[in-house]
């Protein structure tokens, strides 16, 4: 396989070429033979792709020391056999060509002359409005080549209506004087393929494309040290170009995946070698996107529903970050599906090419972040599987195969767990020669079955295995020449750490209550009386003033509201009546709510008068009732310990507190004493 970074391109005239011309990040030609197996990754942009080192199942195998267990068999990656894929490219337009005739000029002056976009620029010289030398060239050469004609700065305004197609691959190119400047390019409103891969040029020299409606093929090369945001590049150049077909943006992009929405004729996209971050958005609405290139960017999330994209026919997102299980691909029908170097915690049983044959599976080689396992005492054993691998897809049900198991996979001098991390790799291409620098932990661990989980298996660690981190590698049972998945498992143990206590949270909260106080005061805003309801919060409710003996309400006699958080407080007045001496008598609560422990009113007695509570409030002074927020509320209940007397004449029952009733009965003990001794 190719260095990670490497993007080539080719021409439609190089497309069959067995040895096809590529260009290189650093801007030098290579040929593209047949990969080193020692390199991980190669990529392009319009040829086919060379395959990564794919792991090959041997029958070597490594001996776990399990009594009465069979051998677990292991592997480590083989050699393939290198071959070269081409991938199909999207011809080009062809360049027509036009028989060269003197008279052609002449009638060619004629049909530009009225145009109103440029009438200022025909029959003049191309020095005039065209300032880069190195554009006038490249232009000049292309129209030389399609026309049949001889094309210079004297009469390229003559030829503003001609089709154009530029590449920096065409011999009209100079790469010694590169273009600085794409003033006077606008004048070539049929301008139908652009291809600038020649890495002097910067994206901020580009020109917007607007002028050209037409615009079907887009390649555009950065030199890998300049990225500009994915959305405003698109912006900023080819907002307008909503006719193209072709799309590649190559070691210039950052941000997010762009919105491509608009562009409903795309059939190839191509964002791959860049640095775009993020997740991949549903493209289902694009609805002739046959190939979409990402690799080698740094995008994440789990990945759409691909397979019921229209007509997708390709998909490359190796060396990505995407996570999470594949979706179901029952109904994908594409010829080649690459996954590889991510982080996937699912693969494909077998991949179904668009001729329903078995092709190329690319589910190796994923990365993922396992659990930590406190190991107390003698219970050494763990499932390292469970909540970390989700298991293997067929792509007949697009379902997980609820056979196909997991055996361990030695990718390291036969080691199928090393210690370390895997993070500590710097990237995923260097994680093999990372994980054979590593020392061999495979004497530390023993695979047993899971009876819990029989897709999987557990581990039995040592007494003397060291706290720490380790990386495992498994692969499936059924993996065979064409590929499987394999995955690379980090995890960690510790010994007897403490474990704090998670206090479970209740998913379904209580229903907020709200208060309502109610108090009743004379018109010198004695309180009279004081009671609270309660209610859920945004309820309504209704309080009516109570009827108090010897007092009538001034004002309204009810209030309606709603229940809230902060609680409310409404204050009933009441003016005095004529009273007969019977004293006063308060009737009961049409509503009362028990109050908070500790929070019994004080009660006082008043020598005949309505009994005063004392609260937290402060009495209101209205005539009227009012209702007033109760930011501190505090509730009144009923003060129970009282004893009671029935008052003379109305047999009605009033409480006196118990220090009143004490004072009575000493005086009448005192009295009764007096007497006898005056009568000794």
């Amino acid at each position: 396989m190719g260095t990670l970074g490497v993007t080539t391109t080719a021409n439609a005239a190089t497309a069959n070429d067995p040895a096809v011309e590529t260009t290189q990040s650093d801007g030098q030609s290579a040929k593209l033979e047949k990969s080193d197996a020692d390199d991980p990754v190669k990529t392009d942009v319009q040829v086919g792709k060379s395959e990564t080192p794919t792991p090959t199942k041997n029958e070597d195998s490594v001996q776990q020391d399990q009594p009465g267990a069979q051998p677990v068999t292991t592997s480590e990656p083989a050699k393939p056999t290198n071959t070269v894929e081409k991938k199909e490219v999207t011809q080009e337009p062809e360049k027509p060509v036009v028989a060269s005739a003197p008279a052609q000029n002449m009638k060619r002056m004629a049909r530009i002359a009225p145009r109103e976009t440029a009438p200022s620029v025909v029959g003049q010289d191309a020095s005039k409005w065209m300032p880069d030398a190195g554009l006038r060239t490249w232009i000049e050469g292309d129209l030389s080549q399609s026309q049949g004609e001889t094309v210079t700065d004297a009469n390229l305004s003559t030829y503003l209506d001609q089709s154009l197609n530029l590449d920096t691959n065409d011999s009209s190119y100079s790469t010694d004087t590169g273009v600085a400047s794409f003033e006077g390019l606008q004048y070539f409103t049929n301008l139908t393929s652009f291809r600038a891969t020649d890495q002097q040029i910067s994206a901020d020299s580009l020109p917007d494309f607007s002028f050209a409606p037409k615009l079907s093929f887009f390649t555009y090369v950065g030199d890998n040290q300049h990225f500009t945001d994915a959305a405003q590049f698109m912006k900023d150049h080819l907002s307008q170009n909503t006719a193209l077909t072709n799309l590649a943006l190559n070691d210039g992009l950052q941000g997010n995946f762009p919105d491509l929405s608009a562009y409903q004729k795309l059939e190839t996209v191509n964002l791959s070698n860049n640095r775009l971050t993020g997740y991949l958005p549903d493209l289902g609405n694009l609805p002739v996107l046959d190939r979409l290139d990402l690799e080698n960017n740094q995008m994440s999330g789990t990945l759409p529903s691909f397979g019921d994209w229209p007509v997708l026919n390709v998909l490359d997102i190796s060396n990505n970050d995407f996570s999470g299980a594949l979706p179901n691909l029952k109904n994908f029908k594409g010829s080649d599906f690459r996954e590889y170097y991510n982080q996937l915690s699912s693969g494909l049983l077998t991949f179904y090419n668009d001729q329903g044959q078995a092709s190329d599976n690319y589910s190796w080689y994923q990365f993922l972040n396992g659990k930590t396992y406190n190991l107390f005492g003698t219970d050494q054993t763990f499932d390292p599987l469970t909540g970390v691998v989700a298991g293997i897809q067929d792509m007949e049900t697009g379902q997980i195969d609820p056979n196909e198991s997991f055996i361990t996979y030695g990718f390291s001098n036969d080691a199928w767990i090393v210690s370390g991390d895997l993070n500590e790799a710097g990237s995923k291409a260097d994680f093999l020669n990372w994980a054979a620098g590593q020392p061999s932990a495979t004497a530390n661990f023993v695979k047993v079955a899971d009876p819990t989980n029989p897709l999987g298996f557990n581990l039995v660690a040592s007494p003397d295995t060291p706290a720490g981190a380790y990386t495992l590698g498994i692969m499936n049972k059924s993996y065979d020449d064409n590929g499987g998945y394999v995955a690379f498992i980090t995890f960690k143990i510790t010994h007897n750490a403490p474990v704090t206590p998670v206090t479970p949270v209740d998913p379904t909260p209580s229903q907020q209550t709200g208060t309502v106080t109610i108090v009743e005061v004379d018109q010198q805003g004695k309180v009279l009386h004081q009671r609270t309801m309660t209610g859920n919060v945004g309820d309504t409710y209704t309080a009516q003033a109570d009827q108090l003996a010897g007092y009538k309400v001034t004002g309204k006699s009810s209030v309606s509201g709603s229940y809230t958080t902060a609680g409310d407080t409404i204050t009933f007045t009441y003016t005095a009546t004529d009273s007969t001496g019977d004293g006063d008598h308060v009737l009961p609560d049409k509503s009362t709510t028990p109050t908070k422990k500790g929070q019994q009113a004080e009660v006082k007695d008043n020598g005949g008068q309505a009994a005063e509570i004392s609260t937290p409030t402060k009495s209101a002074k209205a005539m009227a009732a009012t209702v007033t927020p109760l930011h501190t509320h505090r509730s009144v209940d009923q003060t129970k310990d009282r004893h009671t007397v029935t008052l003379p004449q109305t047999n009605e029952q009033r409480t006196l507190s118990p220090i009143v009733l004490g004072l009575v009965t000493l005086l009448a003990t005192l009295g009764l004493d007096g007497l006898l001794r005056r009568h000794n």
